[in-house]
């Protein structure tokens, strides 16, 4: 594991329907919560990742899991110094990991780092505590509907919430790629060769919902150079707490 002070900073043909998250004022008796979204902080050029990267695949495997886990794999960057530089890596990566030491209260960046519904962050290689996180995510309320589409490369989003959102809210779009073998010559990892799956490659804002709003519809377009998969995902402005998923969704 890194601790670092050096702070830098949908389905094809049919609709996708998804329930998540929720505020803690939900009522008991609402619809249960769908797939939650887990964010893993990961760098090929750290030694404690392949492990974070392994387990997240597998928790995405996993049967009692199908459906109810939509994972993302965001390389940061600051380890880009240390002999290897991670090919998925971006200085945009790790921003949000940044913002998510603040909005959590983290304190210090660190590899590899699970956030968790945008609620909590856990060591990504700490199974017990992964899915420890995991049950609890699972356990909230929703607190109302996704729905995401994609035809022809153009897709459409729509989301219905129970009640007026308390805070204003952001509805992004990431699309994501899986099956990636490296061969790493140097570094912390060298020479082995690692596997990465649900790395992001692109991360997009499609709209922004006011705080009192309880529908939206969003139109966007899929990047041409993009294979894979798409996540939409529905979360509070601030990086905060991710309400609502839809995906990941394959072609």
């Amino acid at each position: 594991m890194r601790l670092d002070g050096r702070v830098l900073g949908v389905v094809l043909g049919a609709v996708f329907a998804s329930l998540v998250g929720a505020s803690p004022e939900a009522a008991e008796g609402d619809v249960a919560a769908g797939p939650v979204l887990v964010e893993l902080f990961t760098s090929q050029g750290c030694s404690s990742c392949p492990p974070a990267d392994r387990l997240l695949r597998q928790l995405a495997a996993d049967p009692d899991l199908a459906a109810r886990l939509v994972p993302l794999a965001f390389h940061v960057d600051y380890w880009n110094d240390l002999g290897w530089r991670d090919p998925f890596s971006k200085r945009r990566w790790t921003e949000r990991q940044v913002a998510y030491d603040g909005s959590l209260g983290v304190g210090t960046l660190y590899t590899p780092q699970l956030v968790v519904a945008g609620r909590e962050h856990v060591v990504g290689s700490h199974e017990g505590e992964v899915r420890r996180a995991l049950e609890e995510a699972l356990a909230r309320p929703a607190v109302g509907r996704l729905e995401a589409r994609l035809e022809s490369g153009t897709g459409h989003a729509r989301v219905t919430l129970e009640r007026p959102l308390e805070a204003a809210a952001e509805l992004w779009l990431a699309e994501i790629e899986s099956g990636f073998a490296t061969d790493v010559p140097r570094g912390e990892n060298a020479d082995r060769q690692l596997r990465n799956d649900y790395v992001v490659r692109h991360l997009e804002r499609l709209a922004v919902l006011s705080a009192g709003q309880t529908e939206l519809a969003a139109t966007f377009a899929m990047k041409a150079d993009a294979e894979g998969q798409a996540v939409v995902f529905l979360q509070q402005r601030g990086h905060g707490p991710v309400w609502l998923t839809a995906g990941p969704l394959r072609p």
